[in-house]
């Protein structure tokens, strides 16, 4: 878009025709969480995402300007418990310890986990090789870098759910929550129901691997604690190594690492 170029994600007809019946079956789901969140930006970000999604152009979605997961007001302060839900390489959980806080994080993946271990380390992290989901068990699961996700695949990862795991390791509360959890986010709310109820943590969620994230998500932590405030952000971009970069086309054209695309929406709590 900076040179002038419409950018838009190729996606049949029959799939966008199925995602426009769908919203139009859930409008007045959509429409209680477009009246729940709490400022203007918010609501310009949802009605551009939700454009964006049905056009496919880019240039439809409205990104934010901060680093993601970072919306002011919604951040772990000095001395908070902060879980971080889907570690991938430990960056996200860096910058939490950087902001005084003490993180647990937590990868299914035993890759990335492994690859995150001298990280925490480094930055003195608490690193789990967990997935975190609505009950204890094992499950099969993809490995796939940044978009390992259960549900098939021929590897098994441990799970955990939040509950469980504070009583488990007396965690005194839990002041923040991060998720990117590939689609995994419901189910793992579902198993943090006691933790949000009892301490309100400050979250900030994915809400795009799924269609329904733009209004189940919400419409769950209403049901545990009405009294949370919403805001919803678009950031657009991401951070991974695509195979576009390894071969410096970015550099050559002057341009950004992080790549726009239609991912990449986060739902903030507090």
């Amino acid at each position: 878009m900076r040179h002038g170029v419409d950018i838009m994600v190729l996606k049949s007809t029959g799939y966008l025709e199925n995602l426009y019946n769908f919203y139009i079956q859930h409008l007045t789901e959509l429409n209680s969480v477009y009246e729940i969140l709490s400022d203007e930006e918010s609501k310009k970000v949802y009605l551009a995402a939700l454009k964006g999604k049905l056009t496919q152009r880019i240039a439809d979605f409205r990104f934010a300007p901060e680093p993601q997961y970072f919306l002011e007001g919604f951040l772990p302060a000095e001395g908070d418990i902060a879980i971080d839900g889907g570690a991938y390489l430990g960056e996200t959980a860096v910058e939490f310890v950087k902001q005084g806080a003490k993180v647990y994080s937590f990868e299914m993946d035993v890759l990335n986990y492994q690859k995150c271990l001298p990280v925490a380390d480094k930055y003195g992290f608490t690193m789990e090789n967990f997935g975190l989901s609505n009950q204890e068990g094992e499950e099969f699961y993809n490995s796939n870098g940044y978009a390992s996700h259960k549900g098939f695949g021929e590897s098994i990862a441990k799970f955990i759910d939040l509950d469980t795991y504070v009583d488990r390791k007396n965690l005194p509360r839990v002041d923040y929550i991060k998720l990117d959890i590939e689609g995994s986010e419901l189910d793992m709310l579902h198993g943090a129901a006691k933790t949000i109820s009892r301490w309100k943590p400050k979250m900030a969620i994915s809400a795009y691997h799924r269609p329904e994230d733009l209004w189940t998500l919400v419409a769950y932590i209403k049901s545990i604690r009405p009294d949370y405030e919403f805001k919803f952000r678009d950031y657009g971009s991401s951070s991974c190594d695509w195979e576009i970069q390894k071969r410096n086309i970015l550099k050559k054209f002057n341009t950004e690492r992080f790549v726009p695309t239609e991912w990449e929406m986060v739902l903030y709590c507090r």
